[in-house]
């Protein structure tokens, strides 16, 4: 027998957890706790089940015995007995092994503690978004429709934090493999980039600083083909404010 738990609704103040016991492939029963935290749900969610099945067991005896008269003239007191007792040392058993630290957590129940600085996680959301070539309502429309939340910034979980960035990553790795830019394609970018670059009568460590300071990266070799693509727009951009300028 073993207890699974899983995350059912978080705020700031208020946590729901599922509870369920299960015998191999058998759902016994379920449960929902609430609680400040995680484990504090889940030891309320475990003591409502656990009285539930005891309380279930005991109807079934009084049940029993009050039909054992009638029933063992027909032969059938002695088996719908035997059910009884059987099902009563299974919930002793069950109660017995029904403890917080058994149980086996599931998704988003992360045991180590929450780090208090994100930026890592930040800017890694912000460089996957930047791979999707999304804009700012694209990347809430998406965070709405997954998780319900308007804005990256009414992210308030950390668990919720790490599914998006594992959501983008997917998203990333389906755009990238369905990129099919040649080697003539980015030679062909880099070129233009190249021309940009000498117009401007920049160095390699100007371009680079321009690249990190717009876009946040150090190579254009990480660039996809879309990122390539603005980062000569931005160059094109700059290039025409200095010849008005000039």
């Amino acid at each position: 027998m073993h207890i699974q738990s899983e995350l059912c609704h978080i705020e700031t103040t208020k946590i729901i957890v599922k509870i369920s016991f299960w015998d191999n492939q058998t759902c016994l029963g379920s449960s929902l706790g609430q609680g400040q935290s995680v484990y504090e749900a889940e030891d309320a969610a475990i003591l409502r089940l656990k009285n539930r099945l005891s309380l279930d067991t005991k109807n079934i005896e009084q049940r029993a015995e009050t039909t054992d008269a009638r029933l063992e003239q027909s032969g059938q007191g002695k088996q719908i007995k035997k059910q009884t007792d059987n099902l009563s040392n299974f919930t002793e058993k069950v109660l017995i092994e029904a403890k917080p630290e058994g149980i086996n957590h599931q998704r988003l129940l992360d045991e180590s503690p929450e780090p208090k600085d994100w930026s890592e996680e930040l800017a890694e959301i912000d460089l996957a978004v930047r791979k999707l070539g999304w804009t700012r309502e694209q990347e809430n429309q998406f965070l709405l429709s997954t998780f319900s939340i308007q804005n990256r910034q009414r992210i308030t979980s950390y668990n919720i934090l790490i599914n998006y960035i594992s959501k983008l990553k997917e998203r990333t790795q389906k755009s990238n493999t369905n990129d099919n830019m040649t080697d003539d394609q980015r030679n062909h970018l880099m070129q233009i980039s190249d021309r940009l670059i000498a117009q401007l009568g920049w160095g390699t460590n100007q371009a680079k600083n321009f690249l990190h300071t717009k876009m946040n990266i150090k190579s254009r070799q990480s660039l996809s083909i879309q990122d390539l693509t603005r980062f000569n727009d931005l160059l094109s951009i700059e290039l025409k404010s200095t010849s008005t300028a000039g």
